[in-house]
């Protein structure tokens, strides 16, 4: 598992009750070398429907890299109900959305 750090959600309910809201995850991961990537996905619906799931997803690239810790900056934006109110970036965060 990679560290990260500075994790954020933040989110924005619509005007007038509808029942979608936009939700944007982000944080910091720290790669293996400069030939990674990381991407922040969502994750299969855990017990409690009102939590958002994501997973930071590594992929290694091809070819030779230097093996130095590379900082990456990752990020998640889209619909979820209007009820989520955290979000658990697995083994990585636990957050309280930030409605504004």
């Amino acid at each position: 598992m990679a560290d990260s750090r500075d994790w954020t959600a933040t989110g924005k309910k619509p005007e007038g009750g509808a029942s979608a809201a936009r939700v944007r995850v982000s944080g910091e991961v720290d790669l293996p070398n400069s030939g990674a990537s990381a991407e922040l996905v969502e994750d299969r619906a855990g017990i409690n429907p009102d939590i958002l799931m994501l997973r930071v997803i590594i992929s290694e690239g091809k070819g030779e890299f230097a093996q130095v810790i590379t900082p990456t900056r990752v990020e998640w934006e889209d619909e979820v109900r209007s009820s989520t109110v955290d979000v658990h970036v697995i083994d990585h965060a636990q957050l309280t959305i930030d409605w504004q």
